[in-house]
């Protein structure tokens, strides 16, 4: 353990906040990185980066991390953000490792085979090599330690947060922006996320087929980057005869993202597996009332603020969209209390538990 008040040198893979931005591990490390160095009074911290020189994202993100970090001189630690992978090999003490979660282990179908072979390659290596791991939930803790058999005094939890820019904004400001920028001048229920087959977005679609049945104004809007999985919902949709009531967005700039939280009815998460789960925590921050999944780690993170529904049973994610929609005091309610919620996060906090690790290390 290092002497309590000792200054020490630090080196933070700052790798995915340069070039994964607007990703969730991007978002994590943006965020962190940022309010460490402007919370840190005690240590001398440098960001360093892996980088390659003609880099293509169509790659992976991961080959990138996949090599050591280098580090131009020696540290007392270095902080690694993306799952321990790019440990350095050399010129340091003491390594942190922030592990997310352990999804390749547990639904390895719904990763990308890169990703999948990187982390198969490194997962023990960094779980040996790392004096300290932490990671994001209780739930998350608890899968790391029973699945690699890893004690319970070496994995720390910090709880990330919902950025700054999330926050209820003028409705008819939002409402006027998306009409103009994105041509959308309707009602809408929103997801917002990856493509992951493991975010049950075909549960979604399948329960929002039903609301069309009894509904003719509202219409579903699906925001991420149109992943392999793109066909398999596009072509449920058609087999569903939703086509012209789904609208994928693609890409939205993190900038853009509030006014569409703000200005839908509700957020619609039925995810099979999270090991936090942003999204809810944002639509909460900016009081838009949230239906999400009642598995793994989101019943701890967002308490009793949302409407939670069974993932695997379309029917009653139908049920719950439908009581929210007809139901103004409802989703009233629910708004409050999951934006009163949502003020329990901050990334300072987080960076401060984070600064706190460096001294028990």
């Amino acid at each position: 353990m290092f002497v309590e008040g000792k200054i020490m040198t630090i080196a933070i893979d700052g790798t995915a906040a340069k070039f994964y931005n607007g990703s969730g591990i991007g978002n994590y490390s943006k965020e962190l990185i940022k309010n460490i160095l402007q919370t840190n009074n005690n240590h001398l911290i440098e960001i360093c980066y892996n980088e390659k020189p003609n880099f293509n994202f169509k790659n992976s993100f991961w080959e990138l991390c996949n090599s050591p970090l280098k580090l131009n001189s020696f540290y007392d630690l270095v902080l690694n953000l993306h799952n321990g992978i790019g440990l350095p090999n050399f010129n340091c003490e003491k390594i942190i490792s922030t592990i997310h979660d352990i999804i390749p282990s547990k639904i390895p179908n719904t990763v990308s085979e890169c990703y999948l072979k990187i982390y198969n390659e490194n997962i023990f290596k960094i779980l040996e090599k790392s004096n300290l791991i932490i990671t994001v939930s209780k739930f998350s803790k608890n899968d790391i330690m029973k699945t690699f058999s890893i004690k319970d005094n070496k994995i720390h939890i910090t709880y990330l947060s919902h950025s700054e820019i999330y926050k209820p904004l003028d409705k008819n400001f939002c409402e006027n922006f998306l009409k103009l920028k994105y041509k959308i001048d309707f009602k809408y229920i929103l997801y917002v996320g990856s493509f992951s087959p493991r975010k049950n977005i075909l549960g979604l679609i399948d329960a929002f087929s039903k609301i069309c049945c009894k509904n003719n104004e509202i219409n579903l809007i699906i925001v991420g980057v149109k992943g392999s999985s793109y066909e398999i919902y596009l072509n449920e949709c058609i087999k569903l005869k939703i086509t012209n009531r789904v609208f994928f967005t693609g890409f939205v700039k993190t900038s853009h993202l509030p006014y569409f939280y703000n200005n839908a009815l509700c957020f619609v998460y039925p995810s099979f597996y999270e090991g936090f789960g942003l999204p809810p925590l944002e639509a909460m921050a900016c009081k838009t009332p949230v239906i999400t999944s009642n598995l793994t780690s989101m019943p701890e993170i967002l308490k009793d603020s949302p409407l939670y529904v069974n993932p695997y049973d379309p029917h009653d994610i139908y049920e719950k969209l439908n009581l929210i929609l007809k139901d103004d005091n409802l989703r009233n309610f629910l708004s409050e209390k999951g934006f009163n919620h949502s003020k329990n996060f901050s990334w300072k906090n987080t960076s401060l538990k984070t600064l706190d690790l460096f001294e028990k290390i």
